[in-house]
């Protein structure tokens, strides 16, 4: 197995543990991070009692239900950012740390709450045929829909803004805040939110560049490919490459030129050293090969001395009857 299906095999594995491994970055960074917040459970409890109770994770209530959704997104005096996902996109676990960051980074701003929800087939049906949100809005996960505060459903509808991302305009909490500030009815210090997000996205970054650094090194023991990969001319790099590929999804900030960059480095060293880089896995190559045969050696040595024991068994047996 070469460097460069190892890094991919270790991409692959640190995509599907994406949202782990954030988490265990995110409680690093921030311990109290976690801890909910109590605006929306109180106010929640306080309307109608058809909704049961709001479960909130980092300051971002989950929503579920139909009555949830309404009486939670629509409020008159509020702004409200709605996170629409469901548990199989993978792209919506991508937008979840950035939208609990948000929500951190407005902490303190009692006019703006920002929620999710994953709603069921019969919710999503309701909420389409009263024209509350579009099958655009609801299906097309992760889907960001910003209902301003506003006297009436039909007023806040008219003005609501879908967060619509892309190349040039990545989603990151500094374009959300911005996206909220323009946006909503009720203005707050933009300058102070995104101060606050550069805050939370330095101390993320470090803890997830701690995180896969030790990633790395369990990866070593447990994966002889990737400890080869490390211990080969040119596996500084190799390593280097396999950092900045998990970090490169996980952060705000645009890592892809940097993964390009260590991908060039590590092509350019084993460019200038292919004769020492081929000569490395050639050894590991024999080393294997010559393994394998020690192992069948001891194998049929062993499989002799078993078919010898079982011939003098057979001898005493015989000798006693």
């Amino acid at each position: 197995m070469g460097v460069v299906s190892a890094v991919t095999a270790a991409f692959c594995v640190s995509l599907q543990t994406h949202r782990d491994f954030w988490v265990k970055a995110k409680s690093e960074a921030s311990p109290s991070s976690s801890s909910p917040s109590s605006s929306l459970s109180s106010s929640s409890s306080s309307s109608s009692g058809s909704a049961a109770p709001v479960a909130v994770v980092g300051r971002v209530a989950d929503l579920v239900g139909y009555e949830q959704i309404k009486q939670t997104a629509f409020h008159p005096d509020k702004d409200v950012l709605v996170d629409f996902y469901f548990q199989a996109c993978h792209n919506c676990h991508l937008t979840f740390p950035v939208l609990r960051q948000v929500a951190q980074a407005l902490e303190g701003v009692e006019s703006i709450e920002v929620v999710s929800a994953d709603p069921d087939r019969a919710t999503i049906t309701r909420l389409i045929e009263e024209g509350l949100f579009s099958r655009s809005e609801l299906f097309e996960t992760p889907s960001l829909v910003l209902l301003p505060a506003g006297a009436s459903v039909s007023d806040q509808q008219e003005r609501k803004a879908v967060w619509t991302s892309g190349p040039e305009l990545r989603t990151t909490g500094a374009n959300l805040l911005r996206f909220l500030h323009r946006h909503a009815t009720h203005k707050f210090d933009l300058d102070a939110a995104l101060a606050r997000n550069d805050a939370l996205t330095a101390e993320t970054e470090a803890a997830i560049e701690r995180v896969a650094n030790e990633t790395i090194d369990e990866w070593r023991l447990s994966s002889p490919e990737i400890a080869l990969d490390i211990m080969a001319p040119c596996g500084q790099h190799s390593a280097e490459l396999q950092r900045k590929m998990m970090m490169a999804s996980r952060v705000e900030r645009d890592l892809w030129p940097e993964v390009q960059k260590a991908v060039q480095s590590y092509h350019k060293c084993t460019g200038e050293d292919v004769e020492r880089f081929s000569a490395f896995w050639l050894d590991v190559k024999k080393f294997a090969e010559r393994s394998l045969e020690t192992a069948e050696l001891i194998k049929q040595k062993k499989d002799r001395a078993a078919a010898n024991n079982a011939n003098k068994d057979d001898k005493t047996d015989k000798e006693k009857a």
